[in-house]
């Protein structure tokens, strides 16, 4: 992540020849891990800037999805992290 303007955008700079899938999937990656719904992916490469410009928009309900999958995940570590520390006071380590 290269910015995040006013906490609002994240924008993502590059310089490449063409933007491919994996620079977009970074910048949707960005978004959901961070919370924030807008983002910029900006190709210096180009002869009008305008032309490197692409604007990804994520839903809320498409942030709620990963916030609560990440809930999830850190609650399953904990019961795993809960389980593995009883399993040692019962042999007693």
């Amino acid at each position: 992540m290269d910015l995040v303007v006013e906490d609002i955008v994240v924008v993502e700079l590059k310089s490449v020849e063409a933007i491919a899938a994996v620079h977009e999937a970074t910048v949707l990656t960005y978004l959901k891990l961070s919370g924030h719904s807008l983002g910029l992916l900006i190709n210096f490469n180009v002869a009008i800037l305008k032309d490197g410009v692409r604007r990804f928009v994520l839903r809320h309900e498409e942030i709620l999805r990963v916030t609560l999958s990440a809930q999830r995940i850190a609650e399953n570590a904990e019961g795993v992290r809960h389980e593995a520390e009883c399993g040692e006071k019962r042999r007693g380590w």
